[in-house]
């Protein structure tokens, strides 16, 4: 009968480095998480926005109307008469420059004056410049990136 004191489990040394790997781990997953959402909210901003414009323009040629947008405040109100649509920038997007001057769509559209709207988007510590650029008059758009 043997009197044993030596007990079987981890020592506290163990026990930390596993511990620290798995912090590590989860740190490194959760940093690329928010990264993820932030790529996903910019997508989805520039979705609804692109979205709205096209609507905006095809209002302009249907309903022989003349709406228009603005950038002021950290949003783009999209106006038609007396109904104004407000879409709100994501904390991650701003517009570089401040405040713009309307953007009107009409239903003949043969101004060669254009608009560029840049914004800048934050995306983890990257950031990026995406660039609409309107024709006056016309509902259409190039999108550049840098």
């Amino acid at each position: 009968m043997g009197n044993s004191r030596h007990r079987q489990g981890f020592t506290l040394i163990e026990t930390c480095l596993v511990l620290g790997l798995f912090l590590s781990t989860t740190y490194i997953s959760l940093t690329q998480l928010n990264t993820t959402r932030e790529s996903l909210v910019a997508n989805h901003f520039f979705q609804n926005f692109e979205r709205e414009v096209k609507l905006q323009h095809q209002k302009s040629l249907i309903k022989n109307k003349t709406p228009s947008f603005k950038y002021a405040n950290q949003m783009i109100i999209f106006m038609e008469g007396n109904t104004h649509k407000k879409l709100y920038l994501p904390t991650n997007i701003s517009v570089k420059g401040g405040n713009y001057e309307t953007f009107t769509f009409t239903n003949t559209g043969h101004s060669s004056k254009t608009l560029n709207l840049p914004f800048q988007i934050n995306i983890g510590n990257t950031i990026k410049t995406v660039t609409y650029k309107f024709k006056f008059g016309s509902g259409n758009f190039e999108k550049e990136f840098s």
